[in-house]
């Protein structure tokens, strides 16, 4: 009861007084571009399995055509089989070291070689390669808002603890910090 009290005066206090505006927005951007920069993508498909001859068979059939999203559900004993070993998108650093210099090394469409991890032996695929680029003003917004909003935030709860401080009368009793004897 007592931090919904604390919770419902910090909003009442602080967070109703907060506002962004658009201009605000699009200055922060505009002074901070190199913020927002988008690194070199890589949509990755997985096949995972624990036999050495299994990966290498995967392997032969996918580099004569078979179709990895069909091969990934029907062999793959990883969590993403089930969506035909799609892991999504990653930029360098998200992945295991091994994982990323596989994937990374390849071009769209390209099938890696089996990589050995501690989960088992990997078969990659890259089915889109996103070059570095400036995110757009739409892409970044949502992003400055947040960090707009925390700044104030801050800036607005510091005012008003100040406020609150600077109206009460602080009496230090030093004997009553002192170590009493026992």
């Amino acid at each position: 009861e007592r931090n919904l009290r604390i919770k419902k005066l910090i909003e009442s206090e602080v967070e109703l007084k907060i506002q962004v505006t658009d201009a605000e927005i699009k200055d922060y951007y505009e002074k901070n571009a190199e913020d927002f920069k988008l690194p070199e993508r890589l949509h990755v498909l997985q096949i995972m399995v624990k036999d050495e001859a299994d990966a290498i068979s995967i392997r032969k059939k996918l580099l004569a055509k078979a179709d990895f999203g069909v091969m990934a559900k029907e062999r793959s004993q990883s969590p993403d089989a089930a969506n035909g070993g799609d892991l999504g998108f990653y930029s360098r650093g998200q992945l295991p070291p091994e994982f990323e210099t596989a994937v990374f090394g390849l071009n769209e469409g390209e099938i890696s070689d089996v990589v050995k991890s501690i989960y088992g032996l990997h078969l990659f695929k890259v089915i889109k390669k996103e070059k570095p680029r400036d995110m757009s003003f739409a892409e970044a917004r949502g992003k400055i808002l947040d960090i707009l909003k925390t700044n104030k935030r801050n800036e607005e709860f510091t005012g008003w603890l100040a406020k609150i401080k600077s109206g009460v009368a602080v009496t230090i009793y030093p004997e009553a910090l002192s170590p009493q004897p026992s």
